[in-house]
């Protein structure tokens, strides 16, 4: 049982479980923002997922900042930078996977690849390029 215990402590403290979870948070102000836009106030696909997605890019950085790469002392601009210039590249990368994917599916469900692709980019972007650790 203490195994268990270690195992599921290992887990919740692991950087990757933390950004899954900040990311599962996001991701669903990201849906309900889309649906919000898309199926009530009509936005267009792409203008939609460009404020839902930018949306909870921003929230999510500064979460992620805090809690998951625990950078919250060290404010740099350049983090920032880094952060918004990749948050970019992963906004115009899901954007294209939905839209691409919304010609053929509905386009909530053009959402999930997306973010299970862009999933991936993000945190190897942000744990590799924008919160690396100097030695």
């Amino acid at each position: 049982m203490a195994d268990f215990q270690r195992l599921h402590t290992d887990i919740l403290n692991s950087r990757f479980a933390r950004f899954v979870g900040v990311g599962c948070c996001t991701t669903a102000l990201d849906f309900a923002i889309f649906y919000f836009l898309h199926f009530i106030y009509s936005f267009a696909i792409i203008p939609a997922n460009i404020v839902s997605y930018g949306t909870s890019v921003a929230i999510g950085f500064f979460i992620n900042r805090v809690w998951t790469f625990h950078d919250a002392m060290h404010r740099s601009h350049s983090r920032i930078v880094l952060s918004l210039m990749y948050g970019y590249i992963g906004l115009i990368l899901n954007t294209s996977i939905v839209w691409g994917f919304s010609l053929y599916i509905p386009a909530m469900l053009a959402k999930i690849p997306a973010v299970m692709i862009v999933l991936l980019y993000n945190y190897f972007t942000n744990k590799y390029l924008v919160f690396r650790v100097h030695k």
